[in-house]
């Protein structure tokens, strides 16, 4: 079954999503305006249903994918640069 929650502070699309180790979803990137890659991160709880801010990744991308890996750390890869460049 669907149920709606609280919407991230940013929308965006072609972002990219992963679980870290705490069960909190983490959203990196993405883009506003299919021309503007994002470095924005944001963590969302389902615990309490709240998002908040999360380290910003180094670079700017979107069309990424990410992924948790054994270390518990959160991977961004691939994707497209503002300048339109693949990453």
């Amino acid at each position: 079954m669907w149920k709606t929650e609280h919407a991230a502070s940013t929308s965006r699309y072609t972002h990219a999503a992963a679980e870290d180790s705490d069960g909190n979803i983490l959203v990196v990137g993405g883009t506003k305006d299919a021309k503007t890659g994002l470095a924005l991160a944001e963590k969302y709880s389902p615990q309490t249903d709240t998002w908040s801010a999360a380290a910003d990744m180094p670079t700017a991308r979107y069309g990424l994918g990410a992924a948790t890996g054994s270390d518990g750390k959160i991977y961004a890869v691939g994707g497209r640069a503002t300048d339109g460049t693949t990453l």
